[in-house]
């Protein structure tokens, strides 16, 4: 079984001006993202994606193989289905954020075992978080899920909600991480697709995938990721990495 990964960067973001270039140590996000993921054992290989000769330029400097896609896309799955038609034959991509700046191999490692043992058509990652404020936060996304692991929903909102807590808090809730792996049939399959209603209203790409009967399963990882989307975030992360370091 032949388990790549792609991620997908590009330079322009909104809350963080070329926050994928940024230093961290002395090495940018983009760099500590590719050789965390390149360093996971049962990943064969790693690409970057992008549309910016930028991030082409910082890619090669550090050893890295980079594919140009269109400026065009408005979602990183976009990005790697492009990209996926130029890495030769696979069995599954797995898409992680270039600002996913603490990625390990203990987050990735629990998806490849889940790949190799069910085959999903989908699998993504969750983990578990006891704060309130991140169970009201529309930008921290939860996810319900089956007792056989596939996801029932995505949503912004404060789900499940239960009715006879407080807040509706039950203490706990699974928080979507933005990482997933594909199957080479799905990736064809989600490349046909139109934007669904689910998908607009929330803003979630995922609810596409739903909405048209693609089962999505899920892993729990540990819940130690923290997303860099704007400058707080980036010395938050500045900080664990120099902890860690």
């Amino acid at each position: 079984m032949r388990i790549i990964s792609i991620i997908p960067a590009r330079l322009a973001s909104t809350r963080l001006a070329k926050k994928v270039l940024r230093e961290i140590s002395g090495k940018t996000m983009l760099e500590r993202v590719w050789a965390s993921v390149k360093s996971v054992a049962g990943i064969d290989e790693v690409f970057i994606a992008t549309d910016h000769l930028e991030i082409e330029e910082a890619g090669r400097s550090f050893g890295a193989q980079v594919i140009m896609t269109s400026a065009d896309h408005i979602c990183g799955t976009d990005r790697i289905i492009e990209a996926s038609k130029k890495v030769g034959a696979f069995d599954y991509i797995i898409n992680v954020q270039a600002d996913e700046v603490l990625i390990k191999e203990r987050h990735l490692s629990p998806i490849i075992r889940y790949i190799e043992q069910h085959k999903p058509s989908i699998v993504t990652p969750h983990f578990a978080n006891d704060s309130l404020a991140d169970f009201r936060n529309p930008n921290k996304v939860k996810l319900v899920k089956t007792h056989q692991s596939k996801v029932l929903y995505f949503s912004r909102s404060s789900i499940p909600f239960t009715r006879d807590l407080p807040h509706g808090f039950s203490g706990s809730f699974d928080q979507h991480a933005g990482i997933y792996a594909f199957s080479t049939k799905v990736l064809q399959q989600i490349a046909t697709l139109d934007s669904s209603p689910l998908e607009l209203a929330e803003k979630l790409e995922q609810l596409r995938w739903l909405e048209n009967n693609i089962e999505i399963h899920t892993v729990s990882i540990p819940g130690d990721l923290v997303g860099v989307d704007t400058l707080e975030d980036l010395e938050k992360v500045s900080l664990l990495i120099s902890d860690d370091e």
